[in-house]
């Protein structure tokens, strides 16, 4: 069975550090690519297995522009793909970002201090939970 999902979450490059001056302060970057380390799978039984991203449509590798509040799938072997972003905050230390598409939901936070990346979505036949990470871009 495959589950129709928005097709953009991911993260994973592991976080670069960013490196400044003694005493200067640096903006938050408002650019990030990011990839999927893991999903895992889990239905109403209390089954969970771990499955590749492809599985549910899911973009291993994408950016977030987080000022035009959009996520795009990053590949070269297949077109880019864009999501809207329906509700996202940004602060100091990290992004929350939500989104729903068809009869999903799914909801999303980057660490903006180690690039940790997680999030979920929610369909009626099952929950995913995804790991990656981010790196300003």
């Amino acid at each position: 069975m495959t589950v129709r999902i928005s097709g953009l979450f991911a993260a994973g490059v592991i976080a670069a550090m960013q490196f400044t001056s003694p005493g200067a302060v640096a903006a938050a970057p408002n650019n990030y690519v990011c990839a999927i380390s893991e999903v895992q799978e889990c239905r109403m039984n209390g089954v969970c297995r771990r499955i590749p991203p492809q599985t549910i449509n899911l973009a291993p590798i994408m950016t977030l522009d987080i000022k035009k509040k959009e996520l795009a799938s990053l590949s070269l072997l297949e077109k880019e793909r864009t999501e809207a972003i329906e509700g996202l905050k940004a602060t100091d230390d990290h992004v929350f970002m939500h989104g729903l598409q068809d009869e999903e939901t799914w909801s999303a936070v980057i660490s903006r201090k180690n690039g940790s990346f997680t999030g979920s979505i929610s369909t009626l036949e099952a929950g995913f939970a995804f790991f990656g990470h981010c790196a300003p871009n």
